[in-house]
């Protein structure tokens, strides 16, 4: 699961950011995805505006900033797309469950961390 405190330096410093403003609790389960999507989908509208001379973009045009998108700078990783749309690595993640209770999802341990090109 990714929304652990232990992904990352940039998954950290938002975990240290949301107790500065009084969250403590947990991150929801795919949070960190969530949020990634979020900043790339923004990223993409304004590359889009940018090229469209500042006017708002088509959805065609945003798609293909997406697809163009390249060293997003995330919360879970740095991402990149391929002329397809497909993230050109993705990461996945074999973990160790030892409880199913979603209270205790935070005991769960990280075995392994993959970094797989999708199919061409």
């Amino acid at each position: 699961m990714i929304g652990r405190d232990d992904i990352g330096k940039r998954a950290q410093a938002v975990t240290h950011q949301r107790r500065n403003v009084g969250l403590h609790e947990q991150a929801a389960a795919f949070a960190a995805q969530s949020y990634d999507c979020t900043g790339i989908l923004l990223k993409a509208i304004e590359n889009a505006a940018n090229a469209n001379g500042g006017k708002l973009p088509a959805r065609a045009d945003v798609c293909k900033a997406v697809r163009a998108l390249q060293n997003f700078h995330g919360v879970t990783a740095t991402i990149t797309f391929n002329t397809k749309g497909d993230p050109a690595k993705g990461k996945y993640f074999i973990i160790q469950v030892s409880s199913p209770d979603p209270a205790k999802w935070a005991a769960n341990r990280i075995d392994q961390t993959l970094d797989i090109a999708p199919p061409q």
